[in-house]
Order: C-alpha cells, then structure tokens, then sequence
C-alpha cells in the first residue's frame, strides 16, 4: 500500500502466505492467512483468506477501494474459497462506483 507522499508501507501487507499462533479461550492455535490482490475489482483490492486445523472452514476478509470509499465484506464459508466474500465485494464496488 502507499501512503500520501509515496512512502510504500510494507507493514501493512504481509507475506503472502503468514502463519501465526493466536490464543482463543486459553487455548493455542494455529492459523494461516493467505492474501492476494484482486485486479480490476475497483482501484485497488485485497483478499485474506484465514484457515485453521481447529476450524470447520475458512473466513475471507476482502477489502477494495473506489476513490475514496473502502469496500469491506467479511465472510465465513465452509469451503475456504472465499467466493461469496469475492462475489459481495464485487457487486458493492460496482454500486459504489456507480454512485460516484
């Protein structure tokens, strides 16, 4: 991502692929997020797509932006494709362009 003067911000997007143990209820875990960007889905967009052993699916955060609005869905879908999350933000990024 760039920030206004065209500093790149490397902090903000992680290597494609980052597994991290994370806590839930006491309890240790593991989960994975992928992330991919998503060309032509409004001025720019990003998919996250976050899975665990200890989990029965996969959640998708999908973020795009239109100008100067942010597009963001977040789903939670047992296949682990993220397609619906995808398909929404698709749909919201046309509306909103559509609105400008």
């Amino acid at each position: 991502m760039t920030r206004p003067g065209g500093h790149r911000d490397t902090a903000l997007v992680p290597s494609p692929t980052t597994h991290r143990p994370t806590a839930r209820a006491g309890r240790l875990y593991s989960a994975t997020v992928a992330l991919q960007s998503l060309p032509g889905v409004g001025d720019e967009a990003l998919q996250a797509v976050i899975t665990s052993p200890e989990w029965t699916g996969g959640s998708t955060l999908v973020a795009a932006r239109v100008g100067k609005v942010v597009v963001a869905t977040y789903d939670n879908e047992q296949s682990k494709t993220g397609t619906a999350g995808v398909a929404l933000t698709k749909t919201l990024v046309k509306n909103a362009a559509s609105a400008h």
